[in-house]
């Protein structure tokens, strides 16, 4: 008795307890791969037929029937009837009684698919319809470009993200453009990379629907998780899914060069003429300071008739094994004063005075340091110590600079007009210059350079410091706004023109979006 009920309680849970409905739908896909998915999907792409997996419970019919748009029938047929044998696993771990019909193979195009359960006497029991798409045809797809940090080298044939020893990556990110699907609608898409013996690596890429583009930092597009070999040619690119699985490939092949060159810094000895390696704490002996930097010529592209290596021309003169750039050093560096060295790849490497490190011998002569800055907003009437403002107008008409005092007399003017100095007399620490920066339309950036100096000679001018300035007198247009008052949410859309794809996307990005509401009442709410 004991086992009897067991197997009673068992039977139950197949029939009574499970309501009729499409289980799934099992086809192989135009990829080629079995797929399962559920009725909830919609769109599918079988290559032909496809199965219907049904559950119905025990001593049931089933009838499928496939419908156009306009509910004309195209297709129809009924089971056997559902038995103990019937009992199935969906590819969930769900058991339940059904049959798997199957549904010959169609044309794109949508459908209802309609289930209708019949008990043993042919009472309709149950019907339900779904909304069934077929798609098989893959999305579109245009062309591969690049958008660029800044310098002069670099682009989507060849790349690279920050190498070590490096500052700086010219090129900012891969962009897959004119990426388009009118069946299913656009998915999802991966970034791939696959390497010289074929080995594929892939992670997901986001889609911007609005512009039908796929952007990947280059972070990403040369990351040594993707591209283990620092130097190789690769075949890069996206696959592109739409809605019913179909993919379609937008690759080519580039280059990725993730190595620094070696480059030697070398300090001219004043008391020997000689040069030797640079050390940081050296000790020097006449200002300004000789620096250069030495690259081997069988680095450099031109020379090793390759696309890995250096490709500027960053250098003076050439020896039978380098290339050499000289600059001259002035003791102390107060300013970002700076050289630059860049690969075929887009690779940079910066050079900063402010990376040196030197000791004086006690004689050398000492060129001027700010030791304060500050600008007079005359638009607002107040003095600004910080190096960077953010506004909307403005009106710049002083500058004042506190510095070391010195036995000479200093100078320090603006770069953009060399009319507008101050100078500090012998021993002091203080001038104020008048100077006209007005931003007053339109929008922009501009760095008010500092030089400072001897008086009467230009032996230590070299950039003092600087103030940064970024205005925006344009506003953002909001092009839609809709209020939902079930989800008490506000969707917005709104256009920057002044946005940038740069390094300085910062200074005009479009970051704070407000909404006030007025209700019934006349109150105000954010």
């Amino acid at each position: 008795m004991k086992i009897k009920l067991a197997l009673l309680i068992a039977f139950a849970g197949f029939s009574a307890g499970a309501s009729a409905e499409i289980a799934e739908f099992s086809f192989k896909d135009t990829l080629n791969v079995k797929k399962t998915v559920s009725p909830a999907s919609v769109w599918i792409n079988p290559v032909t037929s496809f199965d219907v997996a049904v559950i119905s419970g025990l001593d049931r019919y089933i009838t499928l029937s496939l419908l156009k748009s306009d509910g004309s029938l195209i297709w129809s047929t009924k089971s056997s009837l559902v038995t103990v044998d019937d009992r199935t696993t969906s590819s969930t771990g769900f058991d339940y009684y059904g049959k798997t019909l199957t549904v010959p193979a169609m044309g794109e195009d949508s459908f209802t698919l309609r289930e209708v359960i019949t008990d043993l006497q042919g009472k309709e029991v149950s019907r339900q319809d779904y909304p069934l798409a077929i798609d098989r045809t893959p999305p579109a797809t245009g062309t591969i470009s690049y958008t660029r940090n800044g310098w002069n080298f670099g682009s989507e044939a060849i790349f690279t993200s920050v190498p070590a020893g490096m500052q700086y990556a010219s090129v900012q990110a891969l962009v897959f453009n004119g990426l388009s699907d009118k069946g299913s609608g656009l998915a999802n898409a991966e970034y791939f990379i696959t390497d010289a013996a074929g080995v594929e690596r892939k992670k997901p890429a986001e889609i911007n629907t609005v512009e039908g583009s796929v952007t990947v930092q280059v972070a990403d597009a040369s990351s040594n998780a993707l591209a283990p070999e620092n130097r190789s040619e690769y075949k890069v690119g996206i696959y592109l899914y739409d809605k019913a699985g179909n993919r379609i490939e937008l690759s080519r092949r580039s280059v990725i060069d993730r190595v620094k060159p070696d480059d030697i810094i070398q300090v001219q000895d004043a008391t020997t003429g000689s040069w030797v390696t640079y050390q940081s704490g050296m000790t020097v002996f006449q200002n300004p300071i000789s620096v250069r930097v030495l690259r081997k010529k069988s680095d450099f592209t031109a020379v090793n008739g390759s696309k890995y290596g250096w490709a500027d021309s960053n250098f003076q003169t050439s020896d039978s094994t380098y290339n050499i750039y000289t600059f001259k050093y002035i003791y102390p560096n107060v300013g970002d004063t700076y050289h630059e060295f860049q690969t075929l790849a887009g690779g940079v490497r910066r050079i900063h005075h402010n990376s040196l490190n030197f000791t004086p011998a006690p004689a050398m002569e000492i060129a001027p340091k700010i030791v304060a800055k500050e600008m007079y907003r005359s638009d607002t009437s107040e003095w600004l110590t910080q190096a960077s403002i953010s506004v909307k107008t403005a009106t710049i008409s002083r500058i004042k600079v506190t510095a070391e005092p010195r036995p000479y007399v200093q100078k320090f003017r603006t770069v953009k007009n060399a009319a507008w100095f101050c100078t500090i007399p012998i021993g002091q620490s203080s001038c104020e210059m008048t100077v006209n920066f007005n931003y007053t339309s339109d929008k922009g950036f501009e760095y008010l350079h500092l030089y400072s100096g001897k008086d009467g000679d230009s032996i230590f001018d070299a950039l003092a410091g600087n103030f940064t300035v970024i205005w925006d007198n344009n506003p953002p247009v909001v092009n839609v706004a809709q209020v939902n008052k079930a989800s008490k949410t506000i969707t917005m859309t709104a256009t920057d023109n002044d946005r940038v794809n740069a390094w300085n996307i910062s200074y005009w990005d479009t970051k704070v979006f407000e909404a006030t509401l007025k209700n019934a009442r006349g109150n105000l709410s954010r």
